[in-house]
């Protein structure tokens, strides 16, 4: 009887030190895994900011160069209605129109590019962070830039 509590006690009394033992090891674990995700953190946040300016300035560019569509648009519509002949009127107008399509379907996928390029820099930036970050960009649907 004396043999079995004196093994029940030093079972009881090794798991206790293998316990504490553990325990420190994981605290010291836990901080270094904290040090480590501020550390991921900025360089996330680093990736970020430059995927944010890189769409920013491509939006910029893509504004830009619809304004300037628009306004050649009215323009050569404007001289278009003034016109007399019906059949100059309808060629001037359709040239307009077929302009306009053509510089705002590249304005389109220029800025659709950029916008992948963006993403894949990002992606490619956040992977050599180290880090669990799973951000996905927004979906393009129909009449949407997503930016």
């Amino acid at each position: 009887m004396l043999k079995k509590t004196i093994a029940i006690s030093g079972a009881l009394l090794m798991l206790a030190l293998a316990g504490t033992a553990l325990a420190q090891t994981t605290v010291a674990t836990s901080s270094t895994a904290k040090a480590t995700a501020k550390a991921n953190l900025v360089c996330i946040q680093t990736a970020v900011d430059a995927r944010e300016q890189s769409i920013d300035k491509a939006f910029g560019t893509f504004s830009t160069t619809l304004s300037s569509a628009l306004s050649a648009r009215a323009s050569a519509l404007h001289s278009a209605w003034g016109l007399t002949d019906a059949t100059a009127r309808h060629n001037a107008r359709s040239v307009a129109w077929t302009a306009f399509t053509t510089v705002n379907k590249s304005a389109f996928s220029a800025l659709r590019s950029a916008r992948k390029t963006a993403w894949a820099t990002f992606t490619t930036a956040s992977k050599a962070c180290k880090t669990n970050v799973v951000e996905t960009p927004a979906s393009e649907g129909t009449g949407s830039l997503g930016l």
